[in-house]
């Protein structure tokens, strides 16, 4: 584990002589550890890391970095652009996304639920029937 030490720093606009007392009212100074792979990360990349911090007390914490996955691709999916979403389908999963906005007042969710859906499912058989 790899210590550091960083001031968080939060001052409003409004007033600058009001500017200077709070810059030394609200600077916090916090001991951070970061794991051996994200400084390792941090030092090979020359990139911000991207995580959170857990704070064990006001003045210590530790970073933990998100988990970035390698992308391969689009992962050998295939897929259909449906009028409120999209399906796609490869040979582990088959996915349906559907984004309704409630202020289409010339449609009922369910309706477009039903069609959709059942466009996707045509557009799932075709795909194994073809390619899997």
């Amino acid at each position: 584990m790899k210590n550091f030490q960083f001031s968080i720093i939060n001052y409003p606009l409004a007033n600058p002589i009001h500017n200077i007392k709070t810059f030394f009212d609200t600077t916090m100074i916090i001991q951070l550890q970061l794991s051996d792979k994200a400084y390792e990360r941090l030092l090979a990349s020359g990139c911000r890391l991207q995580g959170t911090i857990g704070l064990v007390n006001p003045n210590e914490g530790n970073f933990n970095a998100h988990v970035r996955h390698a992308s391969d691709g689009n992962g050998g999916y295939k897929y259909i652009r449906l009028r409120h979403g999209r399906a796609s389908v490869n040979q582990k999963r088959v996915r349906l996304a559907l984004n309704i906005a409630l202020d289409e007042t010339d449609i009922t969710p369910a309706d477009v639920l039903i069609a959709e859906s059942r466009q996707a499912s045509d557009f799932v058989d075709r795909v194994f029937d073809t390619n899997f």
